[in-house]
């Protein structure tokens, strides 16, 4: 749970049908724990240099699928979170979860994700690190739905007027965080964060929202940094001490 964010997926689906199990849960459970058994010697390679603290940034990807799960059609939402900068990436967080209230199309269900990753896991890690560091850190943020982005660089959306109140999402709080002030405005400071788009192929925390190829796999894997741990101790302490 802690160093295998590849397992987030499958463990919460297979846990959410404990109570309505049958040969498809089974299955599920099966294919689990032969890919757990043939990936077993994976983990998270960190890496950090401590010339980077002056450029240090909190650096967090989301992602939403909406309707994915074919047995109870809810939506779910993902984000990856590190602290990363020329010489450091430093997983922090991630989370695979089922949304709280259903969504009606993707860009809704990507705010929600944009919303709850922002003020449960970024803000906190990010108040945490000015107060270390003595100096502003910065989020950058990334997506891979482009409606949901401009929402939330507007603070407001038309077709989405109704999320503050049914998703307890608020467009201007999250406005408030990436952009700020702009240059029309007379109140106010911009902002230092940066809230951009990430392709979908690109994007790690796809991994904790649906099931992808084997190839398409693999690449997030390496960009989630997840290795071979036996491969790692053996180019750190050599052939010798091993």
């Amino acid at each position: 749970r802690l160093s295998r964010y590849d397992l987030a997926l499958p463990g919460k689906r297979i846990t959410q049908r404990l109570r309505q199990w049958q040969r498809q849960e089974a299955a599920m459970l099966f294919r689990t724990y032969r890919y757990w058994k043939a990936t077993k010697d994976l983990g998270i390679v960190m890496y950090g240099d401590p010339r980077d603290a002056l450029a240090w940034v909190v650096e967090m990807e989301v992602d939403s699928d909406h309707g994915n799960d074919p047995f109870d059609v809810t939506s779910t939402g993902s984000h990856w979170l590190a602290i990363t900068g020329p010489r450091t990436l430093c997983p922090m967080s991630w989370s695979s979860k089922g949304n709280i209230a259903p969504g009606r199309n993707t860009a809704e269900v990507e705010v929600v994700q944009l919303d709850r990753a922002t003020f449960l896991y970024a803000m906190p890690i990010c108040a945490t690190l000015e107060v270390i560091l003595r100096r502003p850190v910065r989020i950058c943020a990334r997506g891979d739905n482009d409606a949901a982005l401009q929402a939330a660089r507007k603070g407001y959306s038309r077709k989405l007027a109704y999320l503050k109140k049914y998703q307890r999402t608020s467009l201007a709080s999250l406005r408030h965080v990436y952009v700020g002030k702009e240059e029309h405005e007379e109140q106010g400071a911009p902002s230092i964060n940066d809230l951009g788009y990430v392709a979908s192929d690109k994007n790690r925390s796809d991994l904790g929202t649906k099931p992808m190829d084997h190839a398409r796999h693999w690449v997030l894997m390496h960009r989630l940094q997840m290795q071979s741990l036996a491969n790692v101790r053996k180019a750190v302490l050599g052939p010798a001490r091993m």
